[in-house]
């Protein structure tokens, strides 16, 4: 018999293939899992046409508005999407299994406090330092629920991405940072970074997600009475809703900067970066380390020094950076792209 997995949201428009929920329904539908995503009244993607809700259609994943009581003794999955509780709570759900999983390293209070109220809740964690982050939280509110490292898995050939390694252009050097607009996710002395670095051809520093938060700490060189006005040659863009654009920046990037001070639980952007032949280098913090092997599969640092000579070195040394891209893609086909070792870490929450 057919299992039926729900799933609460969505594969989203942004970040490449579409976070953790994305991928992962790709893996159960491609096992032959009958999977329906619920969103609910008004959401775009109940739409038929919209681009999402083809993808989907076109892989047999359905789409259902959430009803009271639709998931009574069903399997339900959930990731970070803490809307979730007040409708489990309040329509007195009981799934026989609610598989939630956290994508920061703390939780809300309306996690909290679902958490401690849905029957056969477990809180699935991507990585070893967001285990060690979330247990004692729990543990502090007397909640009881499973807690379990079940890892994370990146869908290397998702269609709806199209990742791909390119043969990059080696008259030029080209770093980008992407992430969202959050004080944290840039580095303090970002724009000295990027004018610093030495690099043989043209240099591009190249930023996505830019917004207020991004000006306010660090100002736009764009702006005439800048101190890096002139200095440094690249682009920012806002928030990029579009997958394939921004695959194509990641496949003809050189480079992918992490290096910030937000500690990384599994850095869905390193990924993405793997699959597309961009060099990760990070912060050698959080649950970045779990993912990167200094040296093998992308490049890791404790300081601002450190970054712009490793900058300088992959921007001179093209066949030391081919060959930690040859390693990142292979550390991520063999790892967290092994869909059927995936399904082994997920198999007792099926």
């Amino acid at each position: 018999m057919t299992k039926h997995i729900y799933v609460w949201g969505y594969l989203h428009q942004c970040g490449g293939a579409g976070p953790e929920a994305g991928h992962i329904i790709e893996l159960l539908r491609f096992n032959q899992y009958e999977v329906t995503c619920v969103l609910m009244p008004g959401t775009d993607v109940l739409s038929a046409g919209e681009p999402r809700r083809k993808y989907f259609d076109g892989i047999g994943v359905k789409t259902e508005e959430y009803r009271p009581g639709m998931f009574e003794g069903k399997i339900l999955w959930c990731w970070c999407q803490d809307e979730v509780f007040p409708h489990l709570v309040t329509n007195n759900e009981k799934p026989a299994i609610f598989a939630y999983w956290p994508c920061m390293n703390t939780l809300s209070e309306k996690e909290l406090v679902g958490l401690s109220l849905v029957p056969n809740a477990a809180v699935l964690c991507q990585s070893r330092f967001q285990h060690s982050r979330l247990v004692p939280i729990l543990s502090g509110y007397g909640i009881k629920n499973t807690v379990r490292i079940c890892g994370t898995y990146f869908n290397i050939y998702s269609p709806w991405s199209r990742f791909r390694l390119n043969q990059k252009d080696r008259s030029r050097f080209d770093v980008i940072r992407i992430g969202r607009d959050d004080p944290l996710k840039y580095p303090d002395n970002m724009w000295d970074i990027a004018y610093r670095h030495a690099a043989p051809k043209i240099k591009g520093f190249h930023v996505v997600g830019w917004g207020p938060n991004g000006e306010a700490k660090l100002g736009d060189y764009r702006n005439e009475d800048h101190p890096y006005n002139g200095k440094i040659k690249g682009t920012i863009l806002g928030h990029v809703y579009e997958p394939l654009l921004l695959s194509d920046m990641l496949a003809s990037s050189h480079v992918t900067l992490m290096y910030y001070p937000w500690l990384e639980n599994a850095p869905r952007v390193a990924f993405e970066s793997m699959a597309s032949g961009s060099v990760v280098v990070g912060s050698n913090t959080g649950g970045m380390p779990e993912f990167i092997a200094d040296g093998e599969n992308g490049l890791l640092c404790d300081n601002d020094e450190q970054v712009i000579h490793r900058l300088g070195m992959l921007a001179f040394d093209a066949d030391a950076r081919e060959s930690l891209v040859q390693g990142a893609f292979e550390s991520l086909r063999l790892g967290i792209g092994n869909g059927q070792a995936a399904m082994t870490r997920f198999a007792d929450f099926l």
